[in-house]
């Protein structure tokens, strides 16, 4: 799961709304073409140009963003001190507070 429910329902909800309006669109468009220009050449024409631009639009616009660099999460954490020195009990000064303990007297 990469995206919040939210996020992905809105987006699902989206897509089938402008499938719908694309449906109901079509048949209109086509009559109007073909009762101006007795052909429905034409409407198979533009539907096959508009579908040929929207996958040179999502093509650009997957190759102009880089998911990868701008996600923080995708970076490895920085570890000050290695795992087995935590499961010993000791610590750095980093997780000491600041505050250096010395044994020498």
């Amino acid at each position: 799961e990469s995206f919040p429910t939210l996020c992905s329902t809105t987006g699902g909800s989206i897509t089938f709304c402008s499938g719908r309006f694309g449906a109901l669109a079509a048949p209109l468009v086509f009559e109007n073409i073909r009762a101006a220009t007795h052909q429905w050449e034409l409407f198979c024409y533009i539907s096959a140009a508009c579908s040929i631009l929207a996958l040179f639009l999502l093509a650009a616009d997957a190759a102009a963003s880089d998911p990868s660099g701008q996600d923080p999460y995708e970076t490895t954490p920085c570890r000050k001190l290695p795992l087995a020195d935590a499961e010993a009990g000791r610590m750095g000064a980093a997780q000491a507070g600041g505050r250096l303990k010395s044994k020498s007297k």
